[in-house]
């Protein structure tokens, strides 16, 4: 139990740590967009001529958003997942946070209490086993008795069940540290989610968006360093930041805890074939293999679980490597075609042609 209450210190001290970062990034977005004047369109358009027309068309093609307290929005998500949209009268989206979340929590709150109450009795019962085996073969091998023919037989028969002590010590070792670490995943994936839920909360306040054109080469440039999401905070994209940030952020920590386990299995699969060389280093005539000794099927297990543990980690990579590649592309795509309405202008036509003829249409005008 002292394993679980130390982990879940450290995990109430890194939420509170990631909540107070996330505080700070809202409120120095909301204070930016407090500064940014919103633009109101002139309502009452005068008599024109036909070449003011298309000047007319641009003035007024503005983004008309309903905008919300930036600063409230994000402090309503921050308390509780969902209320900022709901503030912004998303209600569908606030919803879908808070289950979301709901549903994290649940999930760390399910290993951790399988961690607490199977996962480390069952190291404990590992451990003592092969304390009480290894203390009992070590008190027999200083047996005065020793080198006697009953003394050998027991030699032989004991000598592989402390071996199989010894290998069920370090799975149920590396089985706790797979459960740790699933439960740090799942706790990781909760903040994550409400990270990403701050940050839609801001957007969802319409104090980020404009029409104002954007450098595609600035916003994949922002975008290229990662775990950051920078291009799409350029683009005005608050939620893709936050999708971003949760999204490459926790694959990268399940990709380092799995090849924190990858390198565990190496180090246990090594030390069975060190224990067979040293084995034969101090018994030259013997010239035993791991299969006499009782290792080889351990040592496969080991090379099982390594192959596994390898693919799982090469999995998270490339499910990372993908995500990033998606951020710099879609700041890229985001900047350019960020003020599409004001670059595709739909313009009436009404008037004589130059033959005299009345017209009455539509002109699809595009800058590009």
């Amino acid at each position: 139990m002292t394993n679980g209450n130390r982990f879940l210190r450290r995990a109430s001290a890194l939420f509170l740590r990631t909540l107070f970062m996330t505080m700070i990034s809202a409120v120095v977005c909301a204070a930016f967009a407090a500064d940014t004047a919103a633009v109101v369109p002139d309502t009452s358009i005068p008599k024109l001529t036909k070449p003011d027309l298309a000047k007319v068309m641009d003035e007024n093609d503005t983004l008309h958003i309903k905008k919300h307290s930036a600063l409230g929005s994000a402090a309503l998500s921050l308390l509780m997942p969902g209320a900022g949209q709901l503030l912004c009268r998303k209600p569908v989206k606030g919803a879908l946070f808070f289950v979301a979340e709901g549903i994290s929590i649940g999930v760390t709150v399910n290993r951790l209490w399988f961690y607490n109450h199977n996962t480390i009795p069952d190291e404990d019962s590992a451990n003592s086993l092969y304390s009480r085996m290894a203390s009992t073969y070590q008190m027999h091998l200083s047996d005065s008795a020793k080198d006697t023919t009953a003394w050998k037989t027991w030699k032989a028969d004991s000598l592989p069940l402390v071996n199989a002590a010894w290998a069920n010590k370090a799975y149920q070792h590396v089985s706790t540290m797979d459960t740790r670490f699933t439960v740090q995943q799942a706790f990781a994936w909760c903040v994550g989610i409400h990270v990403f839920n701050v940050f839609d909360g801001l957007q969802s306040s319409g104090k980020f968006t404009d029409d104002r054109p954007r450098n595609p080469g600035v916003a994949a440039a922002l975008s290229a360093i990662p775990l950051l999401g920078l291009g799409q905070v350029y683009n005005g994209s608050l939620s893709k930041t936050g999708l971003l940030l949760m999204g490459e952020g926790c694959l990268a920590y399940m990709a380092w805890n799995n090849q924190t386990l990858l390198k565990e299995c190496e180090k246990q699969r090594t030390a069975l074939l060190d224990t067979v060389r040293l084995y034969n280093k101090n018994h030259p005539a013997e010239n035993k293999t791991a299969q006499d000794l009782g290792y080889q099927t351990t040592i496969d297990n080991w090379a099982g679980q390594h192959d596994q543990v390898f693919h799982r980690r090469n999995a998270y990579l490339w499910y990372l490597v993908l995500l990033y590649f998606y951020g710099v592309g879609d700041a890229a795509v985001d900047a350019h075609l960020h003020n599409f309405k004001a670059k595709m202008r739909l313009q009436p036509i009404a008037g004589p042609t130059a033959s005299g003829r009345m017209q009455v249409g539509m002109n699809l005008a595009g800058d590009f």
